[in-house]
C-alpha cells in the first residue's frame, strides 16, 4: 500500500500538477487578449499601414511595400539625375542601367502581383501607386535619356528593355554622344 502511495505522489507530482500549471498559464494568457465589442469587427480601420479602409489590397506588409516604392523612385532619380556626360563612361552607364533595372523590377513585380492577389481592386490599387508625379518625371528622363542618344536598350537586362520599349517607341533617338 505504501508503494501505491509512493507511485501516486509521483505521478501527482511528475504529470498531474506541471498539466494543471500549464493549464492555468494558457488560461492566464486568453485573459490577456484584448477583447472588442462585435461592432468594431464590422467597421474599416482606415490607417497609413491600411490604405483603403482596411480591405484588400491590402496586406500586413504593405506599409514595407511603399517604403520599397519610394526608394526605387529615389535610385532611379538618382540614377537618371546624374550629368550626361557620366553616362557615356562605364561607372556612370552602371549606374543608369542599375538604377533602372531596380525601378522598373519592383514597379513590374508589384503590377503583376497585386491583380493576381486582388483581382481588379488590386489592379487599380497599384496603379495608383505607380502614377506619382516622380513615377511621371522618371518616365519622362527616361524618354529624354533615350532620345538622347545616353540610353540603349541592349545595355538593360531584356525583360527591363521590354518594360521600357513602350515607354520610348515614339521617342525619336536625336544624337550619339558617346559614340567615339
Amino acid at each position: 500500500m505504501a508503494a501505491l502511495n509512493v507511485s501516486a505522489m509521483t505521478i501527482l507530482r511528475n504529470y498531474v500538477m506541471p498539466a494543471f500549471v500549464l493549464i492555468a498559464i494558457l488560461v492566464a494568457w486568453d485573459f490577456t487578449k484584448p477583447r472588442y465589442p462585435d461592432h468594431f469587427a464590422e467597421l474599416p480601420v482606415q490607417t497609413p499601414e491600411r490604405p483603403n479602409g482596411g480591405v484588400p489590397p491590402w496586406n500586413a506588409n504593405e506599409s514595407i511595400f511603399q517604403r520599397g516604392r519610394d526608394l526605387a523612385r529615389k535610385a532611379a532619380l538618382r540614377g537618371l539625375d546624374q550629368a550626361w556626360s557620366t553616362f557615356c563612361d562605364l561607372d556612370g552607364r552602371k549606374k543608369l542601367v542599375d538604377a533602372l533595372t531596380y525601378y522598373f523590377e519592383q514597379r513590374g513585380q508589384q503590377e503583376k502581383s497585386y491583380p493576381n492577389r486582388w483581382g481588379d481592386a488590386g489592379r487599380d490599387y497599384i496603379a495608383k501607386e505607380w502614377a506619382t508625379a516622380d513615377d511621371r518625371r522618371i518616365e519622362r528622363l527616361v524618354q529624354e535619356t533615350y532620345g538622347r542618344g545616353y540610353l540603349n536598350l541592349h545595355d538593360l537586362k531584356p525583360y527591363i528593355a521590354e518594360t521600357i520599349s513602350p515607354l520610348v517607341k515614339d521617342t525619336r533617338v536625336t544624337g550619339q554622344p558617346c559614340k567615339t
